[in-house]
């Protein structure tokens, strides 16, 4: 899958690679909101990087570098694979399971 992906971001145009690095929103925020630990602060990230239109090419060239950590591409990678954020998770109620009789 990913093989599939880097070729589309090979295609991308390196004018437009440019143009769209200017307007990144990693470029315009606080660079430790995408290595933040708050789950609020990941999530914004997160939300900030999806409306990027480099947010695929990021998250290719992350695992080509073998990022470790942060936000990328719209993703949270934590020992460079890709995460759950970090704090409560309300676990889903899945099926009723009664006490045995």
């Amino acid at each position: 899958m990913f093989d599939e992906l880097r070729a589309v971001g090979d295609r991308v145009d390196d004018v437009t690679d440019r143009a769209s690095a200017t307007a990144s929103p990693c470029q315009s925020h606080d660079p430790d909101l995408w290595f933040s630990t708050t789950r609020s602060e990941l999530t914004k990230a997160m939300m900030l990087c999806r409306s990027c239109p480099r947010s695929q090419r990021c998250f290719l060239d992350a695992l080509d570098r073998e990022e470790t950590a942060g936000v990328w591409g719209g993703r949270y990678l934590v020992d460079g694979k890709i995460a759950a954020l970090p704090g409560i998770r309300i676990p889903s109620p899945g099926r009723l399971r009664l006490p045995a009789s």
